[in-house]
């Protein structure tokens, strides 16, 4: 885990997703609710048009502690040591994951129920 976290607020993360941006190597993202944010349903249906499997989105070295993100849409991402601890993401389809070994506090219950998640391009359904 990166020492020095670059600290990004939910507007900002949702405006750079917008925006086309991949790269959120090291940034503290933390106790935050991204699924009640205005701009959540917009960033959901740009997320289920991009290619993840080609420009995956890199959350590496990041901290996630205690987000919450339903549903959130994010196939093939990047999560090489990122902190997940006491993340709420029911719903969530993460499938083809990259690093998920590696990932700090990363576990089955973080999906309250029907989360799609693998490490290989082949999903495996938890319920």
């Amino acid at each position: 885990m990166i020492e020095k976290l670059i600290r990004m607020g939910v507007a900002e993360f949702i405006q750079k997703v917008l925006a086309g941006e991949k790269y959120f190597v090291g940034i503290g993202l933390d106790d935050i609710n991204l699924s009640s944010y205005e701009r959540y349903n917009e960033m959901q249906k740009y997320l289920k048009s991009c290619n993840h499997r080609e420009e995956p989105i890199d959350l590496s070295n990041s901290s996630l502690r205690v987000i919450i993100a339903k549903n959130l849409y994010l196939p093939f991402v990047k999560a090489i040591e990122t902190d997940f601890s006491e993340a709420n993401l029911q719903g969530a389809n993460l499938c083809g994951v990259i690093g998920l070994e590696k990932a700090i506090n990363f576990s089955d219950e973080l999906f309250k129920n029907r989360t799609q998640i693998s490490q290989s391009p082949r999903p495996k359904r938890y319920l």
